[in-house]
């Protein structure tokens, strides 16, 4: 059995942590045993026993915390790990120099856009990222590709689905009549994730059927319902707040729209893909690697609020044609970014790692 050791230093949760639970989950039992450490007051620590999962407290409070370095070694001899996987910055550090006082192979996680040195990725054995956006990112940065391997997010087909009754009920529950076109956008309320691109976009379809739901809660809230207010489309403009089930609100739209300015990989756009919607998504790198030349959905302008309107306007007008791609495009989910080939990707990297280790 190969043993591993998922290093997570962030106090939060988030999309990183999200796919880290994941994966664990996902793990073939009989192959592997995954084994988190975490910062004792953080989200992970504090919500374990509803996540299903043992958290290991660590100190994490710097990329140098003596006392987090050796209880890593610590765990590290206790349970006999194989592997060290680790994030971001403090415990890509913290994870590196333990893996390397026991002279076992370390795996860098980088699934952000945030970069300080490459040091200790080219330190690293293996780095592994979710798109070619960032391996390109990285080695531009200096860090050194050989090392780097691209795995690509993967969702649960079982939960990511259209269903009929789940339309029905929100579209029921949320007033939304049968000729009435639903735009929606599931996403943190940041500030790089542009809600107000799209609000404003809105103001220019003067068309009041046409209603948009917002899915989920964070910082920018006030800034997003004062733009709502300002364009006076206080009734076209659902807010849900932050919901579990995000795949009940899927399936009730009619057009995913993703105006974020940046991604390391769009995985809402996979998860909308997958409960057959429409795409009307803002030109960053990411988009381009899952849409194509917009042989998956449609692409506007970076930023083009102009643009989007257009392309939102011709995706109505030729409704039939897109929701035909959009059908299709849930077999491209299926080729490629499933639960199931991500987990086989992980598991196929890590027992290379183990492997080399003997």
């Amino acid at each position: 059995m190969i043993r591993i050791l998922f290093l997570e230093s962030s106090k939060n949760f988030g999309g990183q942590e999200m796919r880290m639970l994941d994966l664990v989950k996902s793990l073939d039992k009989e192959r592997f045993k995954a084994i988190i450490g975490a910062q004792a007051k953080s989200f992970l620590s504090k919500n374990q026993t509803q996540l299903g999962v043992k958290i290991e407290p660590v100190s994490m409070r710097n990329a140098l915390d003596i006392k987090g370095i050796i209880k890593i070694v610590r765990l590290i001899l206790r349970h006999n790990i194989h592997l060290v996987v680790a994030y971001s910055g403090k415990d890509g550090w913290l994870g590196l120099i333990a893996a390397r006082l026991c002279g076992i192979k370390i795996v860098r996680m980088k699934n952000l856009e945030l970069f300080k040195h490459k040091t200790s990725y080219n330190l690293s054995d293996i780095v592994i990222v979710p798109s070619e956006y960032i391996k390109d990112f990285l080695v531009h940065r200096g860090v050194n590709k050989e090392k780097i391997r691209i795995v690509y997010p993967g969702i649960d087909r079982a939960i990511f689905r259209f269903r009929q009754e789940d339309r029905n009920r929100i579209r029921q529950d949320y007033d939304i009549l049968d000729d009435e076109i639903l735009l929606i956008y599931v996403a943190f309320f940041r500030g790089p994730k542009a809600h107000e691109k799209l609000v404003e976009g809105l103001s220019y379809l003067d068309n009041p059927k046409v209603k948009l739901m917002l899915v989920g809660t964070g910082e920018n809230l006030q800034k997003i319902e004062k733009s709502i207010a300002g364009h006076q489309l206080q009734s076209r403009v659902l807010l849900t707040g932050k919901q579990k089930n995000t795949v009940q609100f899927l399936s009730a739209a009619d057009i995913f729209v993703f105006p974020s300015r940046t991604e390391a990989f769009s995985k809402a756009v996979i998860e909308a893909m997958a409960c057959q919607l429409p795409i009307v998504a803002n030109d960053i790198p990411t988009v381009r690697e899952l849409l194509g030349n917009e042989e998956r959905g449609f692409i506007y302008k970076y930023d083009d609020v102009q643009d989007m309107v257009a392309k939102l306007s011709h995706c109505f007008e030729n409704f039939e044609a897109c929701k035909a791609v959009a059908n299709e495009n849930v077999r491209y989910v299926e080729e490629n970014f499933t639960l199931k080939r991500m987990t086989d990707a992980f598991e196929a990297i890590f027992g290379e790692l183990a492997l080399e280790n003997n």
